[in-house]
């Protein structure tokens, strides 16, 4: 494969490590990665820094009854009632929702997550 510089470039001087291709370097990688150890169970407390072998699955669902996922909307008061717009939704965890709440709109707010 022949590659030209666009005049107004200077031309570069080879590169010391030529391209190669993603599964070339893919093998590099992996040649280089320790086998996988078998799996061992630890305490808790001992957990920290490794990897899990396997998915953690609850015994029990948590919390142990129905829960709505939305706690409330922010309105405005002038514009109730009426048909608002969800145009805003405070997840649980994330930035803060826009206030004041703009004309016509309803925001949402989240504290639980599923």
């Amino acid at each position: 494969m022949v590659v030209s510089t666009p005049p107004y470039l200077p031309a570069m001087a080879p590169h010391r490590y030529p391209m190669i291709s993603m599964p070339e370097a893919q093998d590099i990688v992996l040649s280089r990665v320790p086998a996988a150890l078998p799996p061992e169970e630890v305490l808790f407390t001992q957990a920290v820094g490794r990897l899990l072998a396997a998915d953690v699955v609850a015994r029990a669902p948590h919390p142990p009854f129905a829960a709505s996922v939305m706690d409330g909307y922010a309105v405005r008061a002038a514009d109730c009632p009426g048909t608002l717009v969800v145009t805003a939704a405070a997840r649980a965890a994330g930035p803060p929702p826009l206030l004041p709440v703009p004309e016509t709109t309803r925001q949402a707010f989240q504290t639980y997550l599923r």
